[in-house]
């Protein structure tokens, strides 16, 4: 899938990459769930590329690719929760959410993690966790967190 979408040595074609994402979850099984595929059919779902926008649906593949350790899908589905698409919106599962995936050493939810602490979103503000927790991404080389610690 990810050679249609990003048009690596085939046409760009967002339809037949959505198509592949769906085969590849299907010919996976619940053992062995291809989670990377799950999350990228997920992204599609949230954005209407390849496949109809489906904000609920892109909810259910991120859910399912994150409980099977899909830390990325679980940054997603935290994204969901932060905005309310596909979901009841909930700043405090979306921190939650954020918070184990950057404490499973996912560096772009560290990011996330230290604008909740920035901002107060779904967890009382704390200028000095959100330091924490940017420099932390930065020492991952998150771009984010870099550009964030160096303000």
């Amino acid at each position: 899938g990810e050679c249609y979408e990003e048009g690596n040595g085939v046409r760009r074609d967002e339809e037949k990459a959505a198509e592949m994402y769906q085969e590849a979850v299907a010919a996976s099984g619940k053992k062995t769930l291809h989670t990377a595929a799950l999350n990228s059919l997920g992204v599609c779902y949230a954005t209407g590329k390849g496949v109809p926008l489906h904000a609920e649906r892109a909810v259910e593949a991120f859910r399912r690719a994150s409980d099977a350790g899909d830390l990325t899908a679980l940054h997603n589905l935290a994204i969901c929760f932060a905005r309310g698409s596909g979901c009841v919106q909930d700043e405090s599962s979306a921190f939650e959410m954020f918070l184990e995936a950057a404490e499973g050493g996912a560096a772009h939810s560290m990011a996330a993690v230290g604008l909740c602490y920035r901002e107060g979103m779904g967890v009382a503000a704390n200028r000095s966790k959100a330091l924490d927790w940017y420099e932390k991404g930065a020492s991952l080389k998150d771009i984010e967190c870099c550009y964030t610690v160096a303000e």
